[in-house]
């Protein structure tokens, strides 16, 4: 006869949804760098982007399929839900960007300062629309100090 494994005990570690919240009224667990990509907010503002630009701000071929932050989101976490901080970008085009700009050896600390002014390759047009849809935002409301509720994107 095969003897069955008892089960164990040991309470599981990582917090469910439920978890993140709790009935004292604390705020929720800050969003990490990577989980930052799972968030309905993040899905509607990489749609928002992605539908209204659809060619490589790289290589300028259409067919984009990345939505890139131009600034990382570890080397700047204040600017992850910053539309002005997105763009469109095919999946070797943003491999090149990653390895020669942002984290060259993998590593966020290696961010190349002196090459970030090249990264953003956006053209004015899309420059302009971003900006346009940050100050209707909720972000852009709070930059200027106003209560009333503006357009959100989640």
């Amino acid at each position: 006869m095969k003897m069955r494994k008892e089960p164990s005990l040991k309470r599981n570690t990582n917090p469910t949804k439920m978890e993140r919240y709790s009935n004292s009224g604390q705020m929720r667990k800050p969003i990490r760098d990577k989980e930052v990509y799972q968030t309905k907010q993040w899905r509607t503002l990489r749609k928002e982007v992605m539908t209204r630009w659809t060619a490589c701000v790289w290589c300028g071929q259409g067919g984009a399929e990345i939505c890139d932050h131009i600034i990382p989101v570890q080397v700047d976490p204040s600017k992850k839900w910053d539309i002005r901080n997105l763009q469109p970008m095919h999946r070797h085009c943003h491999q090149e960007k990653t390895n020669t700009i942002d984290a060259p050896s993998s590593q966020p600390l290696n961010y190349r300062h002196d090459l970030a002014h090249t990264a953003d390759r956006r053209p004015q047009a899309m420059k302009d629309w971003a900006e346009d849809m940050y100050q209707h935002s909720i972000y852009g409301a709070m930059d200027r100090g106003e209560d009333d509720e503006p357009v959100t994107f989640c």
